[in-house]
């Protein structure tokens, strides 16, 4: 009975079998896989910075999304959705397609006009070697692969293509970008037949390269991003091995910010002094493993407002919302100048006002505040965002308020009656006043300027000196004259 029972219930599995197999999941999924690169273009097409390019081939039976992936060529670059940055399609790549990773989209785009599918990224690839890899959104590495110049395309027009999805083999050919001869499993389902071809395929080009260990260690610093000048911003770095765990001990991060200042730790603070694009290094070690990540930041100017005060002061409003740091920014009027010394921080919200006499010079409508460079940053007057004209005098040394008093006309010397030989009055000469004064601890650029601006006080000086000492010669010749004087009654008659 035991035995019928059993062969009962396996009759029963049997026929179950089919449909149960119906309910479990399907582990088929796309196999995106990198399958040429363009890595040292000829220099009859251009330059490396904007040519290079990746092209990936979706050889899964499904399509795929790709948001959220990175390529790192030694450091993680971030896909840009099209159409930014001159990109077209999208970032789902169907099965059996292809997509384009370009280091400028619109340059690509010119060269190839026909591809479909171009994804603007940052690419920097080396002429010599170097390891390609492809991470998904998980930060989990979906495809890597590693060349040499010595397996050719570098710099004779040919790129390197992959022989099939399955391997890792490269070979260096004529570029098709957006199209080649890799088969998808969609592809490959449809195309199978159960009679055998008799048509003799060439063999693939065989690769005596033996590619370099994967990488275990893998850094992530963040997406592009917009900070404000003066504003401290925090950057926060992340270090993953090759399954996509956050590793959060013994790493070493190192910050290098692109505008000669350099941190340590995986969050850091940091604010730049001038607007402009800068590019953000992150470099992480753990043991002996290394990686690195890069990104953009764009420095926009910060919300402030600059105003000449009446008693000749400035003041300097704070619009944007965060403390600003004005460390070594400058102050210039009629020829002078005033530098704010470090840490001067001012509060969102709050007026920094600075009297005429911390300035230690008279401040005007023509006043300028600029970056610790030299840059004009605000005119007298205006607000962030508005176009900056300075006034035309403030080119060049101006004349203070106040004009310097010049000497009265001398008064020519008069014979008296009296005396044949009288005294030379020199016409006394006012002081020539002080040139302006050089702030101390000011940049160069700042120490030009004020010296500048002095000579036509000295010219003053010395025209002054000059015509005084003429008018003194000319007075004493005119007292050398001699007269004849004759006496009454001393004429004979």
């Amino acid at each position: 009975m035991r035995i019928d029972r059993t062969f009962f219930a396996l009759a029963i599995a049997a026929a179950l079998l089919p449909s149960a197999a119906a309910f479990i999941p399907s582990i088929v999924e796309g196999q995106v896989v990198i399958s040429e690169i363009m890595y040292d273009v000829a220099s009859g097409v251009g330059a490396d910075d904007t040519r290079e390019w990746i092209e990936v081939f979706n050889a899964g039976a499904s399509s795929v999304s790709i948001v959220g992936w990175k390529i790192n060529d030694g450091s993680n670059h971030v896909l840009s959705e099209p159409p930014a940055n001159g990109g077209l399609g999208s970032l789902t790549i169907q099965s059996g397609a292809y997509a384009i990773l370009a280091d400028d989209a619109a340059t690509f785009r010119a060269l190839y006009p026909s591809v479909t599918t171009v994804i603007d990224t940052l690419l920097d690839l080396s002429n010599t070697t170097d390891t390609i890899t492809l991470i998904n959104a998980d930060g989990a590495v979906v495809d890597t692969v590693a060349y040499t110049k010595d397996q050719g395309a570098a710099g004779d027009g040919n790129s390197l293509q992959r022989s099939s999805a399955a391997g890792t083999a490269l070979f260096a050919t004529g570029p098709t970008p957006g199209t080649g001869a890799l088969t998808s499993q969609e592809g490959t389902a449809a195309t199978t037949s159960p009679t055998t071809s008799t048509t003799s395929q060439p063999p693939a080009p065989v690769s005596s390269y033996v590619p370099p260990p994967l990488p275990q260690l893998f850094a992530e610093a963040g997406d592009d991003r917009e900070v404000i000048v003066a504003a401290d911003t925090e950057f926060t770095g992340f270090a993953y091995n090759r399954e996509g765990t956050v590793i959060e001990t013994n790493v070493r991060y190192l910050w290098n910010f692109g505008d000669g200042s350099t941190a340590e730790g995986a969050s850091v603070l940091h604010h730049y002094a001038y607007p402009g694009r800068y590019v953000v290094v992150l470099s992480i070690a753990e043991n002996k493993e290394s990686a690195a990540d890069r990104f953009v930041v764009s420095a926009q100017p910060a919300h402030i407002s600059f105003s000449a005060l009446p008693d000749g002061g400035v003041s300097i409003e704070n619009d944007s919302g965060k403390d600003l740091d004005l460390s070594y920014w400058i102050i210039r009027s009629f020829g002078q100048s005033f530098t704010l010394p470090e840490s001067t921080v001012v509060l969102a919200g709050e007026t920094l006002r600075i009297p005429q006499k911390t300035l230690k010079f008279w401040s005007g409508s023509s006043a300028l505040l600029q970056y610790p460079n030299g840059t004009t940053a605000l005119a007298a007057g205006q607000q962030s965002g508005e176009a900056i004209v300075p006034p035309a005098s403030s080119m060049h040394a101006e004349a203070p308020a106040t004009a310097p008093k010049l000497p009265a006309e001398p008064a020519w010397l008069t014979v008296g009656e009296s005396s044949a030989r009288d005294e030379t009055t020199i016409p006394e000469v006012d002081e020539a006043p002080n040139p302006p004064e050089i702030v101390a601890g000011a940049p160069p650029e700042t120490a030009a300027v004020s010296a500048a601006s002095s000579m036509p006080w000295w010219l003053g000086a010395f025209a002054i000196a000059t015509f005084g000492a003429g008018a003194a010669f000319l007075a004493r010749r005119s007292a050398k004259r001699e007269w004849n004087i004759i006496e009454e009654g001393s004429e004979t008659v």
